[in-house]
């Protein structure tokens, strides 16, 4: 019988060839996701856009000395990653009870510039997650995709997703498609906070950041720096933009009981960050004429939680500094089954970053946290 000692505020799925081809309308198929194997492995091609590997997405269970960006193929990385079955399984190989779950190649439906195409892609995906999470709705909470174009667009998927029983709204942009909130964002704020549905944050708002092309890729001397730079060693940055962004702008003071998901950019720089908008807050408050009767510190504790897969920095300061940020709004993530994932030996890597952490702190941000925030029932037995 599994123990089980974990659950997951953020891991991801790899969409299976027929996540969109067997979901969208028959004259959007030739130009939606599809699979397509060449000598560097399998990737997804779509309209306008150039072969992308599966990549480093799709890591778990490889030492870290066999991560490669491309190469790899559906028949050669783990089940789990895109059976519901076998995810389950592997689940229980980490001892972790449920696991919160974002798309892989999903997360960049932005980049699609078709409408009418990137409209039904988002559907497509938000029907693949429902369906998949149906193995075991008690373990595998699933979330939608919000598509972009317009505040009447997202309005209507966080409808439809409400109706799949998902527990939460990836946000990629802000539902006007702006780059600060606008007053046309409001009704989707206010229909989210009457729904009670949570706004996650994966990394950060304004959509999603194209790759470069082979043409860009051979100017540079190392083609794989930016990679590493802009998607692992930076990691932090579009949270830190999206949520000041929020803050400051007023959402979390005129809707205060809309919760939010700062997802996979660790807990580490929000001590910082707290104090750093609280500053500007007391200098800056009174000329730029701020509508907020709180420090942005207290709208963070009231509103926002945040993953963290390992983070030492970030427990010792939560644990030891509780004025700081403190333990209630943090939840541990296993990442898989990305390059930065835990499994399976995520239970070890917890006793290490944990080590000498009192055992209220740490389930609370291993276990409680996240089975309140998506009201996760515990195993029975």
């Amino acid at each position: 019988m599994t123990t089980y000692q974990l659950i997951s505020s953020d891991d991801h799925l790899t969409e299976p060839p027929d996540a969109w081809q067997s979901r969208l309308p028959a004259k959007l198929k030739e130009r939606g996701p599809r699979v397509v194997r060449t000598k560097e492995g399998d990737g997804w091609v779509w309209e306008g856009r150039p072969w992308t590997s599966l990549g480093l997405g799709v890591q778990a269970g490889r030492e870290f000395k066999d991560y490669r960006l491309s190469g790899a193929t559906f028949e050669d990385i783990r089940k789990g990653t895109w059976d519901p079955g076998e995810r389950l399984k592997d689940m229980d190989k980490d001892s972790t009870w449920a696991t919160v779950l974002y798309p892989n190649t999903g997360l960049s439906l932005p980049l699609i510039q078709d409408q009418e195409l990137h409209e039904a892609c988002v559907r497509a995906y938000n029907d693949f997650c429902s369906d998949f999470c149906k193995k075991n709705p008690s373990r595998l909470i699933g979330l939608g995709v919000m598509p972009r174009g317009g505040v009447e667009k997202a309005l209507a998927e966080l409808r439809r997703i409400g109706k799949l029983g998902m527990r939460g709204a990836v946000l990629q942009s802000l539902p006007s498609s702006g780059t600060w909130p606008t007053k046309e964002d409001e009704r989707f704020w206010a229909e989210a906070q009457e729904m009670g549905i949570l706004l996650h944050v994966h990394l950060k708002l304004q959509g999603v950041t194209p790759n470069f092309s082979p043409q860009d890729s051979a100017k540079l001397m190392n083609p794989n720096l930016q990679i590493v730079l802009r998607g692992y060693a930076l990691i932090a940055q579009g949270c830190q933009d999206a949520f000041a962004g929020l803050i400051f702008s007023g959402v979390m003071e005129r809707y205060p009981k809309l919760k939010w998901v700062a997802v996979e950019g660790g807990i580490g720089w929000i001590p910082y960050y707290l104090e750093r908008w609280d500053g500007v807050w007391e200098r800056q408050r009174h000329w730029a004429k701020l509508q907020l009767p709180m420090k942005p510190s207290a709208y963070w504790r009231r509103q926002v939680f945040a993953t963290f897969e390992e983070d030492k920095i970030g427990i010792e300061l939560a644990v030891r500094h509780p004025e700081y940020v403190g333990v209630d709004n943090l939840m541990w993530a296993c990442d898989y089954p990305h390059g930065d994932t835990t499994w399976p030996n995520s239970v070890k890597s917890v006793r290490s970053q944990f080590k000498d952490v009192p055992k209220a702190a740490l389930r609370k941000m291993t276990w409680e946290n996240v089975s309140k925030v998506y009201d996760i029932a515990a195993p029975k037995g």
